[in-house]
């Protein structure tokens, strides 16, 4: 009633520049973390699944 926007209105007014690439930075950094840990997870299991393999081809 003073004229300072409180609850709904200051929350309306900042979801676009601010909540919103919030969270859409947030979902990325999810996303990418995910993608990060998979192909980790992949290589990772690829490389200790080569090796035994190497090591019989070389003669070790």
């Amino acid at each position: 009633s003073v004229g300072v926007p409180l609850g709904f209105d200051l929350w309306y007014s900042l979801w676009e520049p601010v909540f919103t690439p919030a969270i859409g930075i947030l979902m990325a950094g999810a996303l990418i973390s995910g993608l990060t840990n998979y192909i980790s997870k992949r290589l990772k299991a690829m490389s200790t699944s080569e090796s035994p393999n190497f090591l019989k081809k070389s003669g070790l």
